[in-house]
């Protein structure tokens, strides 16, 4: 689903990363951590002996379709990758699409008895890269084929049927030879109806897009390759793609979000954290309706470099699909993990000082869970707190408590394991009032 400025751009983009925004007044920084195997049920790989890379997931029903880009079969430039799956992850079919050039599939349409498949091709349309639809059956027979663009480079990483047409994201390349997020609404023929881009300094890829009801929210990559920033963002709109805020995230890494998805009560998002840090992996993140991270996990990392470019939402689960160097028979292989949200919950209590409450809602013990608590305003003393559970069974809370001093107006923030939650307060001395409670 998702890629730069000079040719290493476009390698490190859009072979790599793919994904980015940045410029706002709101920023927000986070570094991921805290990977927990157990949430991981099974994974699998699909491919050759070279480079195969699986950008785009979609239900099928009785299984799944992957969608990516594939080295090892085709005409051996990049071709468009297609296979689908059964429930676990058997292989029924492949197919390959594409001509002479570089072709990529980075994102996939269920629609009535056929699929779309979004994406670039260098092989057809106006010279260099060109965003790509295709429409394929159910089998994976190619039906129609269109391009997007102009002279110089434009890609499509998501495509989301909304009402009367098509949604979709990539990046477009300006006249300066850098690159903007681009947003961009067709009817059901393919015939556009708005479009719009958006940019600063650096080069901002969206990887995808996601309908919010009164809006769409965005993810993507920010690069600044002066000032070394590489950070994961989310820009949200309005109905007609008018910016509403934007935030980044990210480490001292390379970090993006390849996917998003509008939830009840927020957004979940994914990607990779870290690339070339050897501790890099596949990312996962829960944000609620203002973009602030409410639970996070990481999968793979053992070789710093695994990503996870789509997903999808089954029940309480996430089927994602990435690419793998950890888990790989050789190069880049098609990397799909299925996951679930961790199972904490964290409530804040006012009063005489403060009371979390930390509950484990799911049907393990958890051993060595780590906590932190800081508070940021007019606050005296009982700004911070850390910690450690050694052990926290199954519907069993545990109680922490901290006795700030201070007065005004301030902000809560606590981490539990992989779960945050941010709430605002209202202090007068040892009295402590939460907004939320």
């Amino acid at each position: 689903m998702k890629g730069g400025r000079t040719i290493c751009i476009l390698i490190g983009f859009l072979i790599f990363i793919s994904p980015a925004f940045g410029t706002g007044n709101s920023i927000k920084r986070f570094h991921a951590c805290c990977s927990n195997p157990a949430m991981e049920e099974w994974n699998r790989t699909y491919g050759g002996e070279m480079d195969d890379r699986g950008y785009a997931i979609a239900d099928a029903g009785d299984g799944y379709l992957l969608g990516g880009l594939t080295l090892s079969y085709g005409k051996g430039n990049g071709d468009a990758y297609l296979v689908r799956v059964d429930e676990d992850g058997n292989e029924m079919w492949e197919r390959v699409y594409g001509g002479s050039e570089e072709d990529g599939i980075y994102d996939i349409l269920k629609i009535e008895n056929a699929f779309i498949l979004a994406g670039k091709t260098e092989s057809f349309g106006h010279g260099g890269y060109d965003a790509w639809l295709l429409k394929v059956d159910e089998e994976g027979n190619e039906i129609w084929n269109k391009t997007y663009g102009g002279e110089l480079g434009d890609y499509i990483y998501s495509i989301e049927e909304v009402t009367a047409g098509y949604v979709m994201a990539g990046t477009k390349m300006t006249p300066h030879l850098d690159y903007d997020a681009w947003l961009l609404k067709v009817d059901k023929e393919g015939n556009e109806i708005w479009e719009k881009t958006y940019g600063g300094a650096g080069d901002e890829i969206a990887a995808d897009a996601s309908f919010t009801g009164d809006g769409y929210v965005i993810a993507g990559n920010l690069l600044i390759f002066e000032e070394q920033i590489s950070d994961a963002f989310i820009i949200k709109t309005d109905g007609e793609g008018n910016e509403i805020w934007n935030k980044t995230y990210g480490g001292a890494y390379m970090d993006t979000f390849n996917s998003i998805m509008a939830i009840n009560d927020g957004y979940v998002a994914a990607g990779f954290y870290g690339l070339l840090s050897k501790r890099g992996g596949g990312w996962i993140v829960g944000l609620d309706e203002n973009g602030d991270i409410t639970w996070n996990k990481t999968v793979g990392g053992k070789t710093g470099d695994d990503h996870i470019w789509e997903f999808i939402k089954k029940g309480e689960e996430y089927i994602l699909v990435g690419s793998s160097t950890t888990y790989s028979k050789g190069g880049y292989d098609v990397w799909l993990i299925k996951a679930s949200r961790p199972q904490l919950d964290i409530e804040i209590q006012g009063g005489f000082g403060i009371t979390i409450l930390i509950k484990n809602d799911g049907n393990e013990t958890l051993y060595n869970l780590e906590f932190g608590v800081d508070i940021g305003g007019l606050v005296f003393m009982g700004r911070h707190m850390e910690g450690e559970i050694s052990s926290l069974p199954p519907g069993i809370s545990i109680e922490v408590r901290l006795f700030p001093f201070g007065i005004g107006g301030a902000t809560i923030r606590v981490k539990a394991g992989e779960i945050y939650k941010t709430d605002n307060l209202f202090i007068i001395g040892p009295l402590v009032m939460v907004e939320g409670a």
